[in-house]
């Protein structure tokens, strides 16, 4: 993976370097977590993951996901990135009543396992699709202690409710949140299922943290990013994370997550939004050309696959060139932009940029002073819900 950044017209300070040293030091005094040591991710774990996946798919005809936010997301960017070989549907991410009622039609005439996430257990959202499809599976007559599979904390109602029906359950380690549990069982098992090897994405794990979490300010990528988007959040307002492969356009979801849930807070952080190139050039491209000049920008190009297909090759060769001259274009316009290229998407690709994106989110937030864990804003919509429903 490479970085690039084209910081003008931002000017880096005289203290930067000790900033980033000083991130680089908490990241691994207060702000380390079972993400950082990454001790679970031992072989009884990973054998475990791979044992349960691989009695989904010799099983069942599908595997239904029901989670929101870090419970699905980092999941899908992947699965989405980098196909399938197994049916893998995600619902319980909104409470649009008709999409669940196309997705049961849907899966009528399949024989479907669950596999239910959420690590408090109590998720508004998760328990009101759980209990949709639990209902769908006990009138086909279901067995439902060999058809669900629950992730969620070793203490939870969810939890209590597995082990009362004697379910398969994943726990979540407790001092990991969502949106860096994509390398627990909320993530590792959906890419198990859907036919991804999982050994390949831990390996890009082990390779990212050597550069990330062990290499110290002086060469390190992500503490680089961290100051970059650090300086730019003092006087701009928006970050646009930019891809020019389709398939990548979940992957910016969860970064989009991972940003704005752990930075936005006390009156800080920028807001993160993400483009589709060339699709979003014919929309937003004259607002990144010429409108206001609040706005950074991060692209994320991927090179793309060898291939004998003349016409495909000449498509693949516009897109990098549309690629290099929208980097020049945007800088010019007063863009500061940071370019992250990919060699390939592979699962150690993907693997290494989510470290990578999780490493620089904290180094940030150090930066920023804001907490990187929790997300008590979130929690505001949810107390008023529950105000509306108890009136």
């Amino acid at each position: 993976m490479q970085l690039e950044i084209y910081k003008e017209p931002l000017q880096f300070e005289a203290s930067a370097s000790e900033k980033k040293l000083n991130a680089f030091k908490q990241f691994h005094t207060k702000y380390a977590s079972d993400w950082i040591r990454l001790d679970y991710l031992n072989e009884a774990f990973i054998s475990d993951v791979k044992k349960t996946a691989d009695y989904i798919r010799k099983s069942f005809d599908a595997l239904v996901v029901i989670g929101i936010g870090g419970s699905f997301i980092g999941a899908k960017a992947f699965i989405d990135a980098l196909g399938n070989d197994f049916p893998i549907y995600f619902t319980g991410n909104n409470l649009d009543g008709e999409c669940l009622i196309n997705l049961i039609n849907e899966l009528k005439d399949k024989r479907y396992a669950i596999n239910v996430i959420s690590k408090s257990g109590t998720t508004m959202e998760t328990k009101l699709v759980f209990e949709i499809f639990l209902n769908d599976m006990m009138k086909k007559g279901i067995d439902l202690k060999n058809s669900v599979i629950v992730t969620s904390s070793e203490t939870s109602e969810l939890a209590n409710f597995a082990l009362l029906h004697k379910m398969k359950t994943f726990i979540i380690p407790e001092d990991i949140g969502g949106r860096y549990s994509v390398f627990t069982a909320v993530g590792l098992l959906p890419m198990a299922a859907s036919g991804l090897d999982i050994e390949k994405v831990i390996m890009g794990i082990k390779n990212a943290k050597e550069e990330y979490f062990e290499s110290d300010g002086t060469i390190n990528t992500a503490l680089d990013y961290a100051y970059y988007r650090h300086l730019a959040g003092k006087t701009y307002a928006l970050e646009f994370i930019s891809v020019y492969e389709e398939r990548l356009a979940s992957f910016t979801e969860w970064i989009k997550q991972l940003l704005c849930e752990s930075l936005a807070k006390d009156g800080k952080g920028l807001i993160v939004s993400n483009l589709k190139y060339t699709q979003d050039l014919h929309s937003m491209g004259q607002l990144l050309q010429e409108g206001r000049r609040n706005i950074i920008e991060t692209h994320l190009f991927a090179e793309a696959k060898k291939t004998q297909d003349e016409a495909i090759m000449n498509v693949n060769k516009i897109n990098e060139i549309a690629f290099k001259a929208t980097v020049k274009a945007h800088h010019m316009g007063g863009v500061p932009s940071c370019v992250i290229k990919l060699k390939t998407i592979s699962e150690e690709s993907l693997a290494k940029l989510s470290i990578f994106y999780m490493a620089s989110c904290v180094y940030n937030a150090v930066m920023d002073e804001v907490e990187p864990y929790g997300q008590p804003g979130v929690e505001v919509y949810k107390e008023k819900i529950r105000n509306i429903l108890e009136e």
